[in-house]
């Protein structure tokens, strides 16, 4: 089967994730996928790429289609005639943009149209017009793939027809996480970490919708309590300069390491004693199955698909959203309970590895593919 997986990207973070994680496992297994991106001047070309970039360094096939804004019929047609050229039969999209330009390219019959939702955030009134958009040109998909069962009953509830749709949970390799590269007290003294601590970490984009500052808000109080504690911050965006501000007026500047942006996620996660999410929204956010991959305790809120893939409860501690005592409360029950740590962490891998594979992920959606 050939298959395009088309993304619209600003860097490599969750769905760009997925998208790559897929395109491998479904080429593993003997289809052959191309992984193309849109090069979005407005977004800067870096970030474009990035998700092309960690493909090529899979073995995977890609496409870079140059873009000028956010409607161009050059585009289109770049994008239909590399459909035909290359022979295409299933076009997989993911994201508000690549809907629409698949949709719009997609002029001959016997080419299967499937999509993925992954998550609909509407923190502006400006992407609730394109979740709008989004959910008018769903309508006309053979196959929406929902990450989740929240995200599939927002899918039902704008319209979308249930015949056509199905919930497929993401996937991850786990072979990666299992053995990092690196040994853990020489990541952490890379970091600034000290040797015999405790640390709690993060992994995800420094954006509103990722509560970082109810986090930081939490590790005030749990270093009230604890003085042998450091909090890792793995990511980059927007709010990054803000929260480095606020650890410095929290008073706990000290403690708090901003590692950025980083392609050695494993080596991260191999640094952290616990992991923790304090999101507002997710769907099923990959940056927690890779935790739960490389064996960690998980501390989150209790949003999207969290509750499930934590077994309510049982795989990892939930926390009420915007709540930073009860996130505090969540994080200093890990800390001081050693056999608590090792049991959460012990049915977290359990659970990936029963339910979040990249290779369940892929024979899931070969199946969408096919229709059945």
């Amino acid at each position: 089967m050939r298959v395009l997986q088309l993304i619209s990207s600003r860097g490599f973070f969750g769905a760009e994730n997925v998208v790559v994680e897929l395109a491998a496992s479904l080429a593993s297994g003997g289809d052959d996928v191309i992984v193309g991106a849109f090069s979005n001047r407005h977004a800067g070309k870096e970030g474009s790429s990035e998700v092309l970039e960690r493909a090529k360094a899979m073995g995977l096939k890609t496409e870079l289609f140059e873009c000028s804004g956010r409607f161009d019929l050059g585009t289109i047609k770049a994008v239909r005639r590399f459909i035909e050229k290359n022979g295409i039969e299933v076009i997989h999209s993911h994201g508000y943009k690549s809907n629409i330009y698949a949709y719009l390219a997609n002029r001959r019959p016997g080419k299967k149209l499937v999509t993925t939702c992954h998550n609909w955030i509407n923190a502006s009134s400006k992407m609730s017009f394109y979740t709008r958009l989004d959910k008018f040109f769903l309508r006309r998909f053979d196959a929406i793939a929902a990450v989740s069962d929240a995200v599939k009953d927002e899918l039902l509830a704008a319209g979308i027809d249930p015949r056509k749709t199905v919930v497929i949970g993401n996937g991850i390799s786990l072979e990666k996480f299992r053995q990092p590269s690196a040994d853990k007290e020489d990541v952490r003294a890379a970091l600034g970490i000290p040797p015999n601590v405790f640390v709690a970490g993060t992994v995800g984009r420094m954006s509103p919708e990722k509560g970082y500052d109810i986090l930081l808000q939490a590790a005030r109080e749990v270093l009230k309590k604890k003085e042998n504690c450091f909090f890792l911050f793995v990511g980059d965006g927007p709010q990054k300069q803000a929260l480095e501000e606020q650890s410095r007026s929290l008073g706990i500047g000290g403690r708090v390491i901003f590692a950025g942006k980083r392609s050695d996620i494993p080596e991260m996660l191999s640094a952290m004693d616990l992991f923790v999410m304090s999101s507002h929204t997710e769907g099923q956010p990959m940056a927690l199955l890779e935790a739960m991959a490389a064996g960690k305790p998980v501390v989150s809120t209790s949003v999207g698909d969290v509750p499930k893939i934590l077994d309510k409860g049982k795989a990892g501690l939930l926390a009420p959203p915007a709540d930073s005592l009860g996130l505090a409360a969540a994080i200093l029950r890990v800390l001081d309970d050693p056999a608590l740590a090792g049991r959460l962490a012990a049915s977290a891998l359990r659970n990936v590895e029963e339910n979040y594979s990249s290779k369940k992920m892929a024979a899931e959606y070969r199946d969408c593919y096919k229709g059945n």
